[in-house]
């Protein structure tokens, strides 16, 4: 970048003025043993003599999810395991009480089973689905950069500031902060 070697990745778009692609023998004539697999030149925005400039632009950008998974619920996950182990020949796992305590925990008591159960079955057993608690629907980004170009008779000067904002899929992405998991 401006003819010294430099990580790529921190170099915004917004800044770049000319890209240039040495191959071979080229390459290797200026960079060396560095230059073998070729070399990118990149040419950052001058500023211009007697002028001075400010741009501001500003990009919003929104993603959806093309696929997300859809995951069984807790009733159908704890028979299916039942079925597995009984082509094992082993015994069930999960008891037709506590398959019927998942499959109706959403809709309050559960026929059959004490109050003193009733209480704890969202404890005894969850039924979360984890994708909808953990992913957002969609994505946001936000992307801002205001450049300040220009110069007088001698000098000539070029600045730019970014920031970007991303609010991904993930919900409450901070929300642990100081815990290790």
């Amino acid at each position: 970048v401006d003819g010294l070697e430099r990580d790529m990745s921190l170099v915004s778009p917004e800044e770049v003025e000319s890209v240039s692609i040495l191959k071979d023998a080229a390459a290797v004539a200026l960079y060396g043993y560095k230059g073998i697999n070729g070399a990118i030149l990149i040419t950052t925005k001058r500023g211009k003599y007697h002028s001075r400039e400010i741009k501001f632009t500003y990009d919003h950008v929104i993603n959806f999810q093309s696929r997300r998974p859809d995951f069984v619920n807790a009733a159908t996950y704890a028979e299916a395991v039942n079925e597995a182990r009984g082509y094992e020949g082993l015994d069930v796992r999960y008891t037709p009480l506590e398959i019927h305590a998942d499959r109706f925990i959403r809709y309050g008591r559960v026929k059959g089973l004490s109050d003193r159960i009733n209480v704890q079955l969202p404890y005894f057993y969850p039924n979360v689905d984890w994708t909808d608690e953990t992913f957002r629907d969609m994505g946001v980004s936000n992307k801002y950069n205001i450049e300040f170009t220009g110069g007088g008779s001698k000098f000539r000067y070029y600045a730019m500031l970014g920031l970007m904002t991303d609010k991904g899929f993930v919900a409450n992405a901070n929300m642990n902060d100081g815990y290790s998991t």
